[in-house]
């Protein structure tokens, strides 16, 4: 025991590992010992390819001129946004 009377003791903790799509978040609570982790990366199939884009990454949908996909931040973490904007590409005449 100590001189206070009282006595440490201590547990190892395992904390949950770090994945590509996640990075650790500041500590709300110093007595955690655990950082929390945050989703801040959206991964999306591209031509049948796993790809990771960061927050604010944007890119083009495949076949689709008109519509693109962003990586944003909503209250749950990062999360692809679809964007449809105006299209103003003129399609050739097909030919029979």
């Amino acid at each position: 025991m100590g001189a206070n009377g009282y006595e440490a003791q201590c547990t190892e903790q395992q904390c949950p590992p770090k994945s590509p799509l996640f990075d650790f978040a500041p500590r709300p609570d110093m007595t955690q010992c655990c950082r929390p982790l945050v989703k801040t990366k959206c991964e999306v199939i591209v031509n049948g390819v796993p790809t990771i884009y960061k927050e604010g990454e944007s890119w083009s949908v495949s076949g689709d001129p008109c519509r693109k996909q962003k990586c944003v931040r909503d209250s749950s973490g990062a999360i692809v946004e679809t964007i449809v904007e105006p299209c103003s590409t003129k399609c050739d005449k097909v030919r029979m």
